[in-house]
């Protein structure tokens, strides 16, 4: 899995939703969530 290059990291940090959450936050907890059901 090919992590993106900071600049994109940097950008994505800088894009909030109406919650205040990152594109990167929503992604990271629907990770978590795909891990929780299947461990």
């Amino acid at each position: 899995m090919k992590l993106p290059i900071n600049d994109e990291i940097k950008k994505m940090g800088q894009i909030f939703d109406n919650d205040g959450r990152t594109p990167f936050h929503y992604c990271s907890s629907k990770f978590n969530e795909f891990c929780q059901r299947y461990k």
